[in-house]
């Protein structure tokens, strides 16, 4: 019957006149061997990850881990190597390591050391570059840490998308920091519950991002580590999902085309140009390429490679047709027009910096370039436009059934739909230059 071994009951037991074994309620199948020679060992019995018995069941071994100061010093020639003296406390956190390492696959009687300084410690400097944000100081072999190291570098490196992977990443790093030194096998769901509370109480939104990297990370456990149980199945998330609804009107508009012409960074100028005169995405004008820009059917056309993996042509109108054209002479014909990269990754710095500035120089609150592109969807239907033509402007796939059935392009109706855009642009431009003289 498991008991609550604390020090002051440790240090009060009497000694035994046979061998007996006290099960510790807090380690299950662990705990403290008493002998009659005085002695009080340190033990844990675990089902081996590597021997089998005969008919194939895993072997049950039990292993040492130290001995507690109130006892006589174990003899060495029955028990093994030197054990060290482990108060309760210790015990617990070398039992949490040699668990983390039975999910890992190792057996812990397999290694020379089975103190609770036995995990061995992986330094940032033997990561890879991209990993290391997450490891300022390291980890331990056993941990959530490794689990999430060997996550990362077997797994989401090689299965998930660019923009994914560094979601991610940026995710664990802000959010799971302080799980690094937790053992993967002993997270259960009432540590889950806790650790997004405490996300939930900073940072509400993140809650199912977090749930989400973390179910991951168990589920390659369970099928990689050993794990049996991932201790985020059956946890609901009660926090609503945020729906972001920020568009601009006409007021707005004036003092953000106002903006775009003060703002220091002129390659970021031209972005958010083409993000509100396209209705684009923002990845997409920034990593727009002179490669892109082609002539079809007599006609030039800007080719993106859009969200949903089809290209998606955009007539040169307007404003579109005068910054891409302008910004492939200054390249030369070839490469990146604004910055390099792909669309998949975040916004590059230069344009988060100018991110910035142009909220401090418009003064307008909770602006960001997306928004733009709902800000278009919300004017259209006052410019006439209809919503299944709105919808193709902006390359939204259509319905399970529509898009079986209707693949119609609505080519010539989008580009009237742009250049009746356009023209309110330059509308709320020209009043506003007017005003000001």
């Amino acid at each position: 019957m498991p008991t609550r071994l604390t020090e002051k009951k440790i240090r009060g037991l009497a000694k035994p006149k046979t061998q007996t074994d006290l099960l510790h309620e807090k380690t299950p199948a662990a705990g403290l061997r008493l002998a009659p020679s005085g002695s009080r060992i340190w033990f844990y019995m675990y089902r081996s990850p590597t021997q089998r018995e005969p008919n194939g069941v895993a072997k049950q071994r039990r292993v040492y881990l130290g001995y507690h100061p109130s006892g006589r010093r174990p003899d060495r020639t029955t028990q093994g190597p030197d054990l060290p003296p482990l108060s309760v406390e210790e015990f617990e956190r070398a039992y949490d390591v040699l668990r983390g390492k039975l999910a890992s696959g190792i057996d812990p009687r397999a290694e020379k050391e089975v103190s609770a300084e036995v995990a061995r410690y992986v330094t940032p400097e033997t990561l890879p570059p991209w990993l290391r944000g997450l490891y300022p100081a390291g980890y331990q072999e056993g941990t959530f840490g490794a689990l999430m190291a060997d996550y990362f570098l077997k797994h989401a490196q090689a299965q998930l998308r660019p923009r994914t992977l560094q979601g991610y990443k940026q995710t664990a790093q802000t959010h799971l920091d302080a799980w690094m030194g937790l053992v993967p096998s002993e997270i259960t769901d009432q540590t889950v519950r806790s650790i997004l509370s405490k996300v939930e109480a900073r940072a509400p939104q993140m809650v199912r991002a977090v749930k989400k990297v973390i179910s991951n990370i168990f589920e390659y456990g369970r099928s990689h580590w050993y794990l049996t149980v991932n201790p985020t199945r059956g946890i609901q998330v009660l926090v609503k999902k945020g729906k972001r609804d920020r568009w601009l009107s006409d007021a707005e508009l004036v003092a953000t085309l106002a903006t775009f012409d003060r703002l220091s960074d002129r390659k970021a100028a031209d972005v958010y140009m083409l993000i509100l005169a396209s209705l684009c995405r923002p990845g997409e004008a920034a990593y727009a390429r002179a490669e892109d820009i082609l002539r079809l059917n007599g006609e030039r056309v800007w080719r993106i490679q859009a969200k949903n993996g089809r290209d998606f042509l955009i007539p040169l109108l307007g404003p579109i047709g005068e910054i891409l054209n302008r910004r492939c002479l200054e390249v030369g014909g070839q490469g990146p027009l604004f910055w390099a990269g792909t669309r998949t990754k975040d916004y590059p710095p230069e344009l988060q910096d100018a991110n910035a500035e142009f909220r401090a120089l418009s003064e307008l609150k909770n602006v960001r370039p997306h928004d733009w592109r709902r800000t278009g969807r919300t004017h259209l239907p006052s410019l006439g436009v209809l919503d299944s033509v709105s919808e193709a402007l902006l390359n939204h796939s259509k319905s399970e059934i529509e898009g079986t059935y209707n693949l119609y392009e609505y080519w010539e109706e989008r580009k009237e739909a742009l250049r009746r855009w356009q023209e309110k642009l330059t509308r709320l431009q020209t009043g506003a230059l007017e005003s000001a003289a």
